[in-house]
């Protein structure tokens, strides 16, 4: 198992990086880092080529994985096909970095069930009846077969969601204590509601 923290998407809405954010003493992306590693695995971070200077300075290069130019794909999905032509035959725990609020227990849940049922493609939780795709579990095996639909331009879309229904996906069902967890921080707006977390 390896981690990646998506820290490519676009932020336009936020109007600056939202990896490089603060809260709690340290970046939205440290933070996600932080609770990857807790699992004892090696963690990456996916950004764009734009970013990697300014994250070169915080993280070790080496665990910087760039876009490849090769993917004719956008997004996260991006992020994630391209740390998975550097580890092929690595299932993916994937966090994204604008879920600061995630919380440990949320994420050993996840992983006792991708241990105990040893069998779908992808992990995904439930919130409200919305799957999030953006903390979720993505095996080798789910990340081949859309890499080979990829290339074989059968892709019929490159959103997350579609990404989910071409797998074998096992959707986990989260408490409503938990619905808080997942959110996504898109605008200044929106920090006003991670500082009562």
């Amino acid at each position: 198992m390896t981690g990646v923290v998506l820290c490519g998407g676009q932020s336009t809405r936020m109007g600056s990086d939202k990896g490089l954010l603060c809260w709690q003493g340290s970046t939205w992306a440290g933070t996600a880092v932080a609770k990857l590693q807790h699992f004892s695995m090696p963690v990456f971070l996916s950004v764009k080529d734009t970013q990697y200077p300014a994250y070169s300075k915080l993280f070790p290069p080496e665990k910087l994985i760039l876009d490849s130019p090769g993917l004719a794909v956008n997004g996260p999905l991006k992020g994630l096909l391209s740390l998975h032509e550097q580890v092929p035959d690595e299932d993916l725990l994937a966090l994204a970095c604008d879920m600061p609020g995630m919380q440990l227990p949320v994420l050993e849940y996840l992983l006792d069930i991708y241990k105990e049922r040893q069998g779908n493609e992808v992990y995904v939780f439930s919130v409200d009846r919305q799957l999030q795709p953006l903390c979720a579990v993505y095996t080798a095996a789910a990340l081949k077969k859309i890499e080979r639909q990829l290339m074989e331009g059968k892709l019929g879309k490159h959103s997350m969601m579609y990404v989910l229904e071409q797998c074998d996906t096992y959707v986990i069902t989260s408490p409503e204590a938990w619905g808080s967890f997942f959110i996504n921080y898109n605008s200044p707006g929106d920090l006003s509601c991670l500082d009562k977390q």
